[in-house]
């Protein structure tokens, strides 16, 4: 497994964060806390190796067989349109080796933080000439055929982070996307909080399989075949899931 990060080679926690730190250095890279917690999972031990976990749920789905990691890059940035605006920022960008050919993963870290506001807000609050809206219906139509106004309680990140994995796997010619949510779990975590993030997960892949969800960690759901349209390819299977790292004293 090669971790880098524009050319530069990352083999500890220190490199990650010379050469991939969160968009808010200080305040995001602290222990128990999503950045610092992925570093850490990937580099802590000396050497780096996909944590067992992530390795348990990329194992999970038969239509994917065992996978092996070629590639991973941090703060992987993704073009989800031809807009102008940010980008989708991957906390790490995956690419595997499989028995039906190469799986694209995007991995999206989280404590117990949300996944960003819900839709019909991210909607409400868009400035006047914003590209947004435009953004969200070409999302909302290629990952689920649906209209924006029928998606509002999803959580904007899971829409973009869900498009986006599909969108990496075209541009690594992949035969699969994954989107993996790793969750770290801390003594200062909420328990409120990570049932409402798994809920949003779900509601995600309730959208996808148009049908009621109940995520299991560790086991990848899928696979999931979207409409596509305009960056969001129709032809490739996505798959969703979410693996639990325990830190801190929970660990």
């Amino acid at each position: 497994m090669r971790l880098s990060k524009d050319g530069n080679v990352i083999d500890s926690v220190e490199s990650w964060f010379e050469f991939a730190p969160p968009k808010e250095r200080e305040r995001h890279w602290v222990d128990e806390r999503s950045a610092k917690e992925l570093a850490k999972a990937f580099c802590g031990s000396g050497t780096v190796a996909v944590p067992v976990e992530l390795a348990a749920l990329l194992n999970s789905n038969p239509e994917l067989g065992q996978l092996e990691v070629i590639d991973a890059w941090p703060e992987h940035k993704i073009a989800l349109d031809s807009y102008r605006g940010e980008t989708r920022n991957a906390d790490l960008a995956v690419l595997a080796r499989g028995p039906k050919g190469n799986v694209a993963i995007t991995i999206e870290a989280k404590a117990d933080e949300p996944f960003a506001e819900i839709v019909r807000t991210r909607l409400e609050q868009s400035p006047e000439k914003s590209n947004v809206p435009a953004r969200i219906e070409a999302l909302a139509r290629g990952l689920f055929g649906l209209r924006p106004a029928e998606i509002g309680e999803l959580r904007y990140q899971l829409l973009h982070g869900a498009a986006a994995s599909l969108i990496f796997a075209a541009e690594q010619q992949a035969a699969a996307a994954v989107f993996a949510v790793f969750e770290f779990c801390g003594p200062a975590c909420s328990a409120e909080n990570l049932r409402r993030n798994r809920q949003d997960l779900e509601k995600l892949v309730d959208l996808l399989g148009h049908r009621p969800a109940t995520l299991d960690d560790c086991k990848l759901e899928g696979p999931f075949h979207v409409p596509g349209y305009r960056t969001i390819p129709a032809e490739i299977p996505l798959f969703i899931g979410k693996a639990t790292r325990l830190v801190g004293q929970h660990s």
